[in-house]
């Protein structure tokens, strides 16, 4: 107590400069200490934020730290959301994938942030719990024996004076005070030294071990490699999966799609789009006047849009809309990356169609077909022949080749240089496209045939899949809405279900005891009105009230005169558009070329073949357009002019000689 009340008196006299007061550290170990508060203020900023990386608290097992980690969080979440969407879906296989990725992720995760709890924040911890605050103890203690080493030099400088003011009679005793205060004052100097250099001793060893310091650091980093290389290692595994199976993927959007992706795909050669709008247009619409003219709804060509999209397109729900379907045609061809005729060869396609002499325009026309690439000259052909089809009913559906050509070519041909179709070149396009409706047997002499893509066993299985339940049992009711077209007949053959999504023994069961619910349904898969659609469309009520079309009576003459035209033009007139059962059944299919009004086919010169195409001998005359849909009698007309004639060379000239008198010998 006495020695506290001593170091108070002794800090007030040396705060006011009555007192001396020693230094706590000599000058280098003044440079020493700054050197440890640097390091002590480094080792615990870079701990605190290191903690604060670690996801879990210091000191738990790997196991404990993996079950509590993001990573793995996120990764059981994602398996357990791929088990809901099923394997079908491309999102929950990219799901499993990236989920087992996450999972391996966390477990390296674990390590790693076990490995730096032992290898760099023990370390470090053992630095700020004990050697930063046993230094600080040391120069505590070397502070107290400085204020005892001051203090007790002050009183001893006073008794020696004391001694030498002091009489004869108290001389003696003053003497013996000033001597005991100078034998404690060497004690508690040599104390103070003491205390000092164990100070300097702890200072000077951890200062020294900076370089270890330094290493914990680099253990971080070996750490975190490792961590990142196995993480890297495991995406890298992952994402190669996962961009296969988006790749690989039969259901993507098709609107935007290039068309060589969307070909390659879905292993087939003309597009979903293209296919499903073209048949059903030859199925239900071939007489409905202003085809690709009239616009449909924009509602519900951008539903359609979507439904294709989505790979749930049902164009039957349009029998009654048919210029939606048409719109949705033209939409398709207007946003695909880069247009049918190819938009590098845009200033060929213009200049070939400014030529002035017929036969050398057809013949450019020819040689620039034959330059597209192939999934896009086989696309072109398809949509040509079904565009031919369409004129040679002009007479009542008012659309003629020139007609068809000022409405679809703009979809068909663009560059990027004027944002699109410059003004000036649209009725060059018209050219070119007229062109080829109306030479579509010289273009494409092998002609086109009209069919749905058969799909594999693949491409059903993961069509089954997609739309299948999460126990694993496939429900047909989504999967009947889900297919394009008539493609749901394939499906549900395979799969054994009906037409409305039932099993075949049950159907045939409910048959035999229904038989007027079964000839509903069949009437239904021919073509019938959706009631549904009148609540969006009131204008088709009118259609109830439409007298019903009457049966086509039995005709003897085989030649198709005008009895039947006029018939078909009032069939035509009565109903535009309708997808009834009757009339699909009483119209009589009709060859690809026009009758003429004796009901003999026109006999047309096989046209040469342009410069550059060879010609096989006795090859047989196939129609522009071959179909195996029923089509409506062509009205008379005078039979189309021949195909051009391209001049020959004198060079084919000499070949086509020499042909000849080899063959005569």
């Amino acid at each position: 107590m006495k020695k506290q009340l001593y170091r108070l008196k002794q800090q007030a006299d040396q705060r006011v400069g009555r007192a001396e007061k020693t230094d706590l550290l000599t000058e280098d170990l003044q440079h020493v200490d700054k050197t440890v508060e640097k390091i002590k203020h480094a080792c615990q900023t870079t701990s605190k934020k290191l903690q604060a990386c670690m996801q879990n608290k210091e000191g738990e097992s790997e196991r404990s730290r993996k079950k509590k980690l993001n990573q793995l969080l996120l990764g059981q979440g994602m398996v357990e959301s791929s088990a809901v969407l099923g394997e079908g879906s491309i999102f929950g296989n990219v799901l499993m994938t990236s989920g087992e990725a996450q999972t391996t992720i966390a477990s390296e995760l674990a390590i790693c942030e076990s490995e730096i709890d032992e290898s760099v924040l023990a370390p470090v911890n053992k630095l700020l719990e004990i050697d930063l605050p046993s230094i600080a103890n040391n120069k505590k203690k070397l502070n107290k024996a400085r204020l005892d080493m001051d203090s007790c030099k002050t009183r001893w400088n006073n008794a020696v004076k004391e001694s030498q003011r002091a009489s004869s009679n108290n001389k003696q005793d003053a003497v013996t005070k000033a001597n005991a205060l100078q034998s404690e004052y060497e004690d508690n100097t040599l104390l103070f030294h003491q205390l000092q250099d164990a100070l300097a001793t702890e200072m000077f060893t951890f200062v020294a071990g900076e370089r270890s310091y330094a290493e914990n650091v680099m253990k971080l980093l070996e750490a975190q490699r490792r961590y990142h290389k196995a993480a890297y290692e495991a995406l890298e595994k992952c994402l190669p999966a996962v961009r296969e199976t988006i790749n690989d993927s039969m259901f993507r959007p098709v609107f935007g799609c290039p068309l060589h992706d969307h070909l390659h795909v879905l292993k087939r050669e003309i597009a979903m789009v293209l296919e499903e709008c073209v048949l059903f247009i030859l199925d239900h619409a071939m007489d409905a006047e202003g085809l690709f003219r009239l616009a449909g709804s924009a509602s519900k060509i951008k539903k359609l849009k979507a439904a294709f999209d989505a790979g749930v397109a049902c164009v039957e729900e349009y029998s009654y809309e048919i210029h939606v379907v048409t719109g949705v045609l033209k939409l398709y061809l207007r946003e695909l990356p880069d247009p049918i005729l190819v938009k590098s060869l845009y200033d060929e396609w213009i200049a070939a169609s400014k030529i002035k002499d017929r036969d050398q325009r057809l013949q450019s026309l020819w040689t620039l077909v034959e330059k597209l690439p192939s999934e896009n000259k086989v696309n072109l052909k398809y949509l040509i022949c079904f565009l031919a089809k369409l004129a040679e009913n002009s007479e009542v559906n008012k659309m003629t080749p020139s007609n068809i050509a000022i409405v679809v070519g703009p979809n068909m041909l663009w560059n990027d240089n004027d944002g699109g179709v410059s003004i000036a070149d649209t009725g060059n396009i018209s050219i070119i496209v007229e062109s080829l409706i109306e030479h579509s047997n010289w273009f494409f002499p092998e002609g086109c045939e009209f069919k749905r893509h058969q799909l594999s066993d693949e491409q059903i299985d993961a069509i089954s899949n997609r739309f299948s339940q999460r126990e694993g049992e496939q429900s047909p009711e989504p999967l009947q809405h889900s297919i394009s077209g008539g493609l749901f007949s394939e499906v549900s053959k395979k799969l054994g279900w009906n037409k409305d999504g039932a099993d075949i023994t049950q159907a045939n069961t409910t048959s035999n005891t229904n038989t007027a619910g079964s000839q509903a349904t069949s009437s239904a898969a021919i073509g019938y009105y959706n009631p549904l659609a009148a609540q969006y469309d009131p204008d088709l009520d009118a259609l109830y009230d439409s007298p019903p079309v009457p049966p086509k009576p039995p005709s003897s003459n085989t030649g198709g005169g005008d009895d039947s035209m006029e018939f078909s033009r009032t069939m035509s007139t009565s109903s535009v558009g309708s997808n009834s059962e009757e009339s699909n059944l009483s119209t009589p299919a009709t060859p690809t070329h026009r009758r003429t009004p004796s009901g003999n086919l026109p006999k047309r010169p096989a046209p040469p073949p342009p410069k550059g195409r060879p010609q096989t001998p006795g090859s047989p005359k196939t129609s522009s357009s071959p179909s195996l849909y029923p089509k409506l009698p062509s009205p008379p007309d005078h039979p189309a002019p021949p195909p051009p004639k391209p001049k020959l060379s004198a060079l084919a000239k000499t070949t086509n000689i020499v042909d000849t008198l080899e063959k005569t010998e």
